[in-house]
């Protein structure tokens, strides 16, 4: 079975953080995207990203951070992905295709076909929880947000 990582992260976000949660919830993610192939020796490619969703109305923010970061960083630039009402789940994903095409090409230029490559992701250190969100500025022409994240006290989740 092969499951559409786009579908599992809709879902899970809907599940646990709805519209209108207000501005200072937030529901973080961390993804694991990791791409195999032993065609031609072992080959490995990871990537992590960090996501964060706001639902602070009927719209839902789509933030990313790609690599190793700490999300408790206050300078950590996020990169809005969507902020629509509806679409997000589809535009706010678009960049892992960028991921999937950046992974296949190093595969390419090993001359690994597609077929011989395998994709697995999981929920890096199982990290998926309700965060709070102290500080949050927006640049629009670069749509990167500076954001100040502290973990949701247990009591409160």
């Amino acid at each position: 079975m092969k499951m559409d990582i786009r579908n599992v992260l809709q879902h899970i976000v809907e599940s646990m953080l709805p519209r209108f949660s207000g501005s200072e919830k937030g529901l973080y993610v961390q993804l694991q995207l990791q791409y195999m192939s032993y065609a031609k020796d072992d080959h490995t490619c990871n990537y992590p990203v960090n996501l964060l969703f706001i639902r602070s109305g009927n719209y839902t923010k789509v933030l990313s951070i790609e690599g190793h970061a700490s999300i408790y960083n206050p300078d950590s630039e996020w990169i809005l992905q969507s902020d629509h009402d509806s679409c997000w789940s589809s535009d706010g994903f678009q960049f892992l295709m960028g991921i999937d095409k950046e992974a296949y090409e190093y595969f390419e230029k090993r001359g690994i076909e597609p077929k011989d490559v395998h994709e697995h992701f999981d929920f890096g250190y199982g990290i998926s929880k309700l965060v709070v969100i102290k500080n949050y500025r927006h640049d629009s022409t670069k749509r990167i947000s500076t954001i100040t994240i502290a973990d949701v006290p247990k009591d409160e989740s």
